[in-house]
């Protein structure tokens, strides 16, 4: 008689441990537990628009160990600046030579914008098109930003080229 009861207090241990655990389980894995995952806003903005959030810029150097005048031309990057403001991804869609592309992502990496948020006040990932003009005059080089018409440019298909496409191509 004693071993029956034992036996059944022992079942009976077992399933209330089994109980508690499944439990825990569903309390863990609940979804008013799990941390929320809130749709980041990606905004595609016009390059003036960027520019005057930033917090910080720099011009791209040009490439002094190229051949002279072999970077002169326009860099046309689209960049992705995430929610703290800072770069997060770079293509480039037309360069006069890698060395000038390679200076582009360098100074784009030291830009920083100021954060925007949306109307839920959840912080808002950037992208645009810039520009930079590579010059070569007179045995220098410099680099130019875009000008006043390029910055404000915004649509046809290059809204749609920097807007639409994806950065791991």
């Amino acid at each position: 008689m004693r071993r029956v009861i034992e036996s059944e207090k022992g079942k009976l241990m077992f399933k209330l441990v089994l109980l508690v655990l499944l439990g825990v389980a569903f309390f863990v894995t609940s979804p008013l537990t799990l941390p929320r995952q809130i749709p980041q806003t990606i905004s595609c903005q016009a390059e003036l628009s960027i520019r005057e959030f930033a917090e910080t810029t720099s011009l791209p150097e040009y490439p002094e160990e190229t051949e002279p005048g072999s970077a002169q031309g326009v860099v046309f990057a689209a960049a992705l600046f995430d929610t703290e403001g800072k770069l997060s991804k770079v293509k480039i869609y037309e360069t006069p030579s890698p060395q000038a592309s390679d200076a582009v992502k360098k100074a784009l990496e030291k830009w920083k914008l100021k954060q925007v948020f949306d109307g839920g006040l959840q912080p808002i990932i950037r992208r645009t098109g810039i520009r930079f003009h590579f010059i070569f005059e007179d045995g220098k080089g410099r680099v130019e930003v875009a000008t006043h018409e390029e910055q404000v440019e915004f649509g046809g298909q290059w809204g749609k080229r920097v807007c639409h496409s994806s950065f791991d191509e």
